[in-house]
Formats: C-alpha cells, structure tokens, sequence
C-alpha cells in the first residue's frame, strides 16, 4: 500500500507508550519511544507541524532506524516500515524542527499494519 497519499483522521485518543525527546543543537531534536503495549501493532507514526504548540512551520527526518523510510505530508513527516516497531526495544528517530520555539512536548500519530491511527503519543522534553 502506498502510504503516502492517504489522508486520515487525527483521533485525541493517548496511547501507552513512554516517549521522551533531547534538544541535541538547535531544533534539532532525538525521539525517543518505548512500546511495551502495542505488540506488532504500530507500522507508521507522523509528526504533523500543525498540531504542535506553538505551531511549527516543518519538520524534516534527518535520521531513522534501519528499515524504516519517511516521505513528507503537508509541512509534516511520515515514518513507516513493513515492519512494526519493536516492543522493549528502543526505538529513535532524529528530526528537524522548523519553529520559533520548541515546547515541552511533541504530538506524534501512531498507526497500524493499514494506515489507521491508533492515536496520539506524547513525547515529553528531558
């Protein structure tokens, strides 16, 4: 399935994932998510400017784990595999925020094997 074209619906429902993120230079930011709860569940996550606050203006992937490719939507990310994100594993993507100020957390969508959002993760500032 390509997943690049389709629009989906943003639900506001929070999963059980533990995420955290590091400034590492300026607004360039490592994610860091650990799903203990969705076993084989999540294919994709996006991280959409949009719905961040204060809004961002874009995001660009600068690096991803292997297998793992991103295409952009709107001024966002899309970061899908064919394979899901490990449970108990680590699993880190490093990102270019294009904002006046990064906030103390980033909204990520989580979706499964058929592209439907599973719901928000909240990825915290450490």
């Amino acid at each position: 399935m390509d997943y690049r074209n389709v629009e989906p619906e943003y639900p506001e429902e929070e999963l059980e994932i533990q995420s955290t993120f590091i400034v590492l230079e300026e607004n360039v930011v490592d994610i860091h998510l650990t799903n203990e709860a969705y076993l084989n569940e999540i294919y994709d996550i996006e991280i959409l400017p949009e719905v961040q606050e204060p809004r961002w203006k874009g995001v660009d992937v600068i690096e991803l784990p292997p297998k793992w490719v991103w295409t952009s939507i709107k001024n966002g990310a899309r970061l899908y595999s064919n394979t899901p994100i490990p449970t108990g594993e680590p699993f880190t993507i490093k990102i270019k925020i294009y904002a006046e100020k990064i906030s103390d957390s980033i909204i990520i969508y989580a979706t499964d094997e058929n592209h439907k959002i599973l719901g928000i993760v909240t990825s915290t500032r450490q």
